[in-house]
């Protein structure tokens, strides 16, 4: 049997040139820019789906509003329908404690 140098071997045409790697950089930044957007993409269709931003955005519209207006998230309004555990208002007329300063 004849032995056959591997150094003297031909390369067959199936095998790549490892020596010559030029753009590979490139292309695996492309490959993980794809990766990363479509996660983005799969990750925004699942928060409109299950409506999770209006549930994030919620307190901020509701008890940060409440709280701001009238001093308490739990207290309510005219403009919600019925006043509840707003002190400032007795029947139908509304205390300002701290009047705004006219110059």
């Amino acid at each position: 049997m004849e032995q056959i140098d591997p150094a003297s071997e031909k390369r067959s045409s199936f095998s790549p040139d490892l020596g010559s790697t030029s753009g590979q950089a490139v292309l695996e930044y492309i490959l993980l820019l794809a990766i990363v957007v479509s996660l983005f993409v799969l990750l925004t269709q699942k928060m409109l789906d299950l409506d999770l931003l209006q549930r994030m955005v919620g307190p901020y519209k509701t008890e940060f509003e409440r709280a701001y207006r009238y001093g308490s998230p739990k207290s309510q309004g005219v403009a919600e329908g019925q006043v509840k555990n707003l002190p400032q208002y007795e029947q139908g007329f509304r205390i300002f404690y701290n009047p705004p300063i006219n110059r």
